[in-house]
């Protein structure tokens, strides 16, 4: 009995060891990967970004959409952001709109105050990005699940507050929080979905409570040396005290051009 019990513990903790070490290869694949695609390349895209906010305040329920696109261009010397004349023409237009009645609806504008700065620059370089995301995270899980009728690694990681919640005074209200961050790879170890799933319950000065649950799909292919963020689909709904949000968007890149491949991966 003292023999079998010593042998199904070697046997238990060679199988430790063993997922220890395929976790730590997928990983280290999927870092040196993200690592190789450096963006140097100039490539040129077209975004196109939609949104929808619904709020509800007891009996009183606001809808509002918004709607924009523009034109990308990543090289080595920076990013370009363009707006055509049109949409130049609909911000002025809107613009006047809504300082004549505050409750125009103005899809073009609400877009334009979506579409920052920051959410901007990892479109088309976003290997920087998500190698940051996966350093702070923890890899808690890896498997192989069915996608699109083949087999593709899946790489689960655990990722702390701060991440979601930047204001460490208001991560301080939050009671309860669970986040999922998974990365899937194809066999080349290169990152082609992530799926982000947050959820979280705070109160502050106890007058005030806030449920969160929020869910992005998004989805990546290589151009040349760049990994680039070709969609990305996030709701939130948020229940707080005072009302209801639930905030919905879309953002679909469509690559117009790009310079010859300099790195084959």
């Amino acid at each position: 009995m003292t023999l079998f019990k010593s042998s199904l513990i070697a046997c238990y903790t060679m199988l430790i060891i063993s997922c220890q070490a395929v976790y730590a290869d997928s990983l280290s694949e999927l870092k040196a990967t993200l690592t190789a695609l450096n963006g140097a390349d100039t490539i040129t895209a077209v975004l196109s970004a939609s949104f929808k906010k619904v709020i509800v305040d007891g009996n009183d329920k606001k809808i509002k959409f918004g709607a924009l696109q523009t034109e990308l261009i990543a090289s080595p010397s920076g990013l370009t952001v363009s707006y055509n004349s049109e949409t130049l023409r609909k911000l002025r237009e809107e613009g006047k709109q809504k300082r004549e009645n505050e409750e125009a609806a103005t899809p073009t504008l609400m877009a334009a105050r979506e579409v920052k700065t920051d959410s901007l620059t990892s479109i088309l370089s976003s290997a920087d990005i998500l190698l940051a995301k996966i350093e702070q995270g923890e890899l808690i899980n890896e498997e192989r699940i069915d996608y699109n009728g083949g087999s593709v690694r899946s790489l689960t990681f655990s990722l702390p507050l701060q991440f979601f919640i930047e204001n460490k005074k208001v991560r301080g209200y939050v009671d309860e929080f669970e986040s999922s961050y998974q990365v899937l790879i194809n066999d080349q170890g290169i990152p082609f979905e992530t799926r982000m799933n947050f959820s979280g319950e705070g109160t502050a000065y106890v007058i005030f409570s806030l449920e969160t649950v929020t869910h992005k799909v998004t989805r990546y292919k290589v151009f040349g040396d760049r990994l680039v963020r070709i969609s990305k689909e996030s709701k939130s709904i948020n229940n707080s005290t005072f009302n209801d949000r639930t905030f919905e968007s879309s953002w679909q890149v469509e690559v117009t051009s790009q310079v010859k491949n300099k790195i084959n991966i």
